[in-house]
């Protein structure tokens, strides 16, 4: 089988080529830029609606890898601009289509505009079938075009990890990206009413990960007097972010929207109890205050009221549910096995 892949550069376009490498005959990517580890099989292109030179551009760059390289499935990663320009590339040889959200391009991007919600119902219209990450986004996905006649899956890229019995230590662990929708700084504020409560003395928080919001970050951290108990700890290998996961207590995601997060899958398979964000995708795998914490909008003080949990069962229920519904076995074979009933294999 030959894939064409198609989605913004990032980890998460390796991670799932990896999950369905064993079907794969031949493939090739294509993205804004050269992916890390995959530069000899990538086609860069301008994926931008920012003038109608670069849209033009990049729809012949794709028309082009379509043709020469015929792959059997095409499969894009986000239904944004990368499914839009993909769609109309697709028009004239029609190879099936596999569109797979990722979040916030289901979840927030379609309500801000008009414009963002054609493109989300062109794109349904014409994809072959849909994937995403949970069974919330495939919900919201009614509202913007769905037909009941699209296969939708929800599967995810499944956990990266190595759970192991290590010994748990008095540690706070986030890893998502730097940027507004992820809200760290209101991580680094919770823990700061932490730390300096009775309960919090012997608490560190760990902050991987990077974005355009590091530097603002580090001098919050550096306001609050917690220079000597936040560690950012930049961009970390898979071993030092499944090290990252065993060691740490609780593990800490409190976006403003968000899919079913791998990270916090991840973050559960190791035994982290997770404070996250209450949204529809999250109660699919946290129950409050029994293998976790659900954060309301306004609420404060989680990180002592997660204290609460009991934590013993809470961490072998989340091991038991993180291993189950982050197997990349299951996963594999969902994807695959989509890609076959499209091929009628």
């Amino acid at each position: 089988m030959k894939l064409l892949l198609i989605g913004s550069e990032s980890v998460h376009l390796p991670n799932y080529l990896e999950l369905v490498r064993p079907a794969l005959t031949d493939y090739k990517i294509v993205s804004n830029r050269p992916v890390k580890g995959e530069e000899d099989v990538t086609v860069v292109a301008p994926f931008t609606y920012r003038s109608i030179r670069s849209i033009i551009r990049t729809i012949r760059i794709l028309r082009k890898t379509i043709h020469s390289f015929n792959p059997d499935i095409i499969h894009v990663h986000q239904a944004n601009v990368y499914a839009l320009l993909t769609v109309i590339a697709n028009k004239k040889t029609l190879k099936p289509l596999v569109v797979t959200g990722w979040g916030s391009d289901i979840l927030v991007t379609p309500s801000k505009h008009f414009f963002h919600r054609w493109v989300l119902a062109f794109v349904l219209k014409h994809a072959n079938a849909f994937t995403c990450g949970s069974l919330y986004m495939k919900k919201k996905l009614m509202s913007y075009g769905f037909s009941a006649d699209l296969p939708v899956l929800v599967a995810n890229f499944g956990i990266r990890v190595d759970p192991n019995q290590c010994e748990k230590e008095n540690i706070i662990y986030s890893n998502r990206l730097h940027e507004p929708i992820y809200r760290i700084d209101r991580i680094i504020r919770e823990f700061e009413t932490f730390y300096k409560s009775d309960v919090g003395k012997s608490w560190r928080l760990v902050i991987a990960g990077s974005g355009s919001q590091t530097a603002a970050l580090k001098v919050l951290t550096d306001s609050l007097g917690l220079s000597g108990v936040v560690d950012f700890v930049g961009w970390l290998s898979f071993q030092q972010n499944s090290a990252y996961y065993n060691r740490s207590s609780i593990y800490c995601s409190l976006p403003v929207s968000d899919s079913a997060a791998i990270s916090v899958v991840e973050s559960m398979a190791c035994g982290c109890v997770p404070v996250v964000t209450d949204l529809p995708a999250m109660r699919e795998l946290v129950t409050d205050q029994q293998n976790g914490l659900l954060v309301g909008e306004n609420e404060t003080g989680i990180f002592e009221r997660v204290l609460d949990v009991s934590w013993k069962s809470a961490r072998k229920f989340n091991m038991d549910v993180g291993a189950q519904f982050g197997s990349r076995t299951i996963n594999s074979a969902a994807f695959i096995g989509l890609y076959h009933k499209l091929l009628n294999v």
